[in-house]
């Protein structure tokens, strides 16, 4: 306690939510290594599964954790969007941005569960990605392999099937550098 504080108050540093307890931390820990492994194995149907109706995906570009519909983003999509967006990466023969077919590795840690204000059954989730991606024949000598390690803000939302993925954030720690397309499910 602060001198300034006030017995029975929490400091101002305390956050305003509470830190979800461990089985729950685990629970959503093993929830976002599934999503990892079905993109990984581009099991995509299985991943819009995990969906809500109302979500929405977001790769900004600028240095801002909470863009405006106005900041440049490589991705900023709602459910509508992405199911087009995986139409048009299944289409075998048809998609030659993925001939050769692209490779992903991801790889999760660091997660930090917290209540959502005023969402009984919503949580915020602060966690961390690296993306691994391979193109036969694509690489350059000198960079075999892309690796996007990224900061992922997600809101998930406890439903009769389980975990869904309501908001989806992901911010790329080199998006003001060169990327490369992204003509896979990131």
């Amino acid at each position: 306690m602060t001198e300034t504080q006030e017995p029975g108050t929490t400091p101002a540093a305390e956050p305003a939510n509470p830190i979800a307890p461990q089985g729950l931390v685990g629970e959503i820990t093993a929830f976002l290594s599934r999503e990892a492994r079905l993109l990984d194995e581009e099991r995509l149907e299985e991943w819009l599964a995990l969906l809500t109706p109302d979500f929405t995906n977001l790769l900004p570009l600028g240095e801002s954790t909470r863009p405006s519909a106005e900041e440049l983003a490589m991705i900023r999509e709602d459910r509508f969007r992405t199911e087009a967006r995986v139409w048009r990466v299944q289409q075998t023969g048809m998609n030659h941005s993925q001939d050769p077919k692209s490779r992903t590795v991801r790889a999760v840690s660091t997660v930090d569960v917290i209540a959502a204000p005023g969402e009984p059954d919503e949580v915020d989730v602060y966690f961390v990605t690296v993306l691994h991606h391979w193109r036969a024949g694509l690489q350059r000598m000198n960079e075999p392999m892309f690796t996007a390690p990224m900061r992922c803000e997600y809101r998930l939302r406890r439903t009769a099937q389980g975990w869904r993925i309501a908001a989806r954030q992901l911010n790329l720690l080199q998006r003001d550098g060169t990327l490369p397309p992204m003509t896979f499910v990131i």
